[in-house]
């Protein structure tokens, strides 16, 4: 067994070379769901896996330009600092100097 400390956190190895202080868990997103479901392991596990995956022409897509509140607030706060950077832009191009 072998342990060290890392920037993320313990990481201990034991005999077989497996991470036994920060078990991995698995997810998959599903088509009856539009979130990330958790597959492994079976104690925390909050759907199953589904195998094989859909092909794509049984895939359903819907098209939408923004998915959710997050994604919405990252648009309005990427459009207001854009317009906060055309303004300084502008302001400067109108009161530089001529350099004489």
């Amino acid at each position: 067994m072998s342990q060290m400390r890392t920037p993320f956190g313990r990481i201990v190895f034991d005999g077989n070379g497996v991470n036994t202080a920060a078990p991995a868990i698995a997810v998959q997103v599903l088509p009856s769901s539009s979130t990330a479901e958790i597959i492994y392991p079976s104690d925390v596990q909050t759907a199953s896996f589904v195998y094989p995956m859909p092909t794509w022409d049984e895939r359903v897509y819907q098209w939408k330009l923004v998915r959710g509140n997050s994604e919405a607030g990252a648009i309005a706060i990427a459009t207001v600092f854009s317009l906060v950077l055309l303004a300084l832009s502008l302001t400067s191009l109108l009161h530089r100097s001529g350099g004489k």
